[in-house]
């Protein structure tokens, strides 16, 4: 495949469904996390044989952020992984938080020897 860039993205129903997971909890930290998720009004998509980025734009008024909290402010985490039906390749997913906002969704792909 080659590398090729998607501006004004539409998820598909499989991307979804890791923001969805990912995004899946009570805490705090992760309901103010998926708020931004479905507030945010634009997707772009990075794709290479490799794996994927999805950048997620939220509103500039987004006022909840994650600076209420005594964390870091930019790491990342990912609890996702999944298996493509197709080539049986192995999936995992890091959610980027960046200045306390949701920033991008990493897609990889593992496993190959």
């Amino acid at each position: 495949m080659q590398d090729e860039n998607m501006e004004n993205y539409q998820l598909n129903p499989f991307e979804k469904r890791v923001f969805d997971k990912l995004l899946d909890g009570n805490g705090d930290v992760i309901k103010i996390l998926r708020n931004q998720y479905l507030a945010s009004y634009k997707f772009t998509k990075k794709s290479s044989s490799a794996g994927f980025f999805i950048t997620i734009h939220l509103p500039e008024n987004c006022d909840e952020s994650l600076a209420q909290f005594t964390i870091k402010q930019n790491f990342c985490f990912g609890d996702v992984m999944a298996k493509d039906p197709k080539s049986n390749q192995e999936l995992g997913f890091l959610l980027w938080i960046k200045d306390g906002y949701i920033n991008f969704l990493e897609g990889y792909t593992y496993g190959i020897d």
